[in-house]
Formats: structure tokens, C-alpha cells, sequence
């Protein structure tokens, strides 16, 4: 089975080698890119997925990086503030 790991840390995916690997400059928590953002999670997927054409193990940079902006702030209906574990 073909596969493609997205990855947020460069060191991280470049290590575990994948057999297709896309490093995006995106913060943690947003493997695909922009909240709300159907367009740009699109253009994500669209890369991920070309790479299966490649016939050997590679990782490709995302062409566009998103940097944290200390203004956004997620609406509450949005905001985890506790996590549960069950057994």
C-alpha cells in the first residue's frame, strides 16, 4: 500500500524516512494548514497526494509556510480544554 506522511518538524520527517514524505512549515496541530480554509487544505492534499507517483522514498517541501500568529484566538465552540482517557 502506497503511503504519504505530512509532517510539521523537518528533523522529525527526515529521520523517520518515509517512503513520500511532505514537510509543511505549519504550526503543530494543523497538518493541513489554515483553519477554515478549504482552498489551502486542498492544495495540501493535492501535493500529498502527487507524490505517490514518485517511484522512490522522497520528502518535498510545501511551497507555502504558515507562521503562528499570536492574534488568532479560535472561538470558544472550537477550544478543547480538557482531554479524557478511557480504558
Amino acid at each position: 500500500m502506497a503511503t504519504v506522511a505530512l509532517g510539521s518538524i523537518r528533523k522529525q520527517i527526515e529521520s523517520t524516512a518515509p517512503p513520500r514524505g511532505l514537510w509543511c512549515d505549519f504550526p503543530l496541530g494543523r497538518p493541513l494548514g489554515k483553519p477554515g480554509d478549504p482552498e489551502f487544505q486542498h492544495r495540501v492534499l493535492e501535493a500529498a497526494f502527487a507524490l505517490l507517483d514518485c517511484p522512490k522514498p522522497t520528502v518535498v517541501e510545501f511551497g507555502e509556510a504558515i507562521h503562528d500568529s499570536s492574534d488568532h484566538r479560535p472561538d470558544s465552540a472550537h477550544t478543547v480544554k480538557y482531554w479524557l482517557c478511557a480504558n
